[in-house]
């Protein structure tokens, strides 16, 4: 049996979402190590999918943020987190917002705190998404 690297998983973890016919994505700082040629240490999903959906598709996932939308995927030996499109009210607390909706790609990416973090990228066409230009921040670092 041969075991899948950690990019290999969280390719699969892209796959799957998609085969359920959500939209998904690497996201943040896995998209700017990529795009700055360093091999990230960890990867990060978006989706469309609701964290019960993620849940079922990845049978021994974890809650670890479902009040924000967030899963960790088990596949194989690995852990891939995965984010459901999110935007939020205000952090009253400075540590958590006040309220999370779920949206769509594009406003998700422009609520993260930086336009590097806020990359997308299709493992499955080889496709980057910049709706903010956080590829443009990378070049002009």
């Amino acid at each position: 049996m041969t075991v899948l690297s950690l990019e290999d998983a969280a390719v699969e973890v892209v796959r799957r979402l998609r085969d359920a016919e959500h939209e998904a994505y690497w996201a943040g700082g896995c998209v700017r190590d990529r795009v700055l040629g360093r091999r990230p240490k960890d990867y990060d999903v978006a989706t469309s999918a609701r964290p019960e959906v993620v849940r079922s598709l990845f049978p021994g996932a974890l809650d670890v943020g479902v009040a924000f939308g967030v899963v960790r995927a088990r596949f194989g030996p690995h852990i891939v987190e995965v984010a459901t499109f999110r935007s939020e009210g205000p952090y009253l607390d400075g540590r958590r917002p006040s309220h999370i909706t779920f949206t769509d790609a594009y406003h998700d990416v422009t609520r993260r705190d930086f336009t590097v973090n806020g990359l997308l990228y299709d493992p499955l066409t080889d496709r980057l998404l910049d709706f903010v230009g956080g590829q443009d921040d990378i070049t002009a670092r």
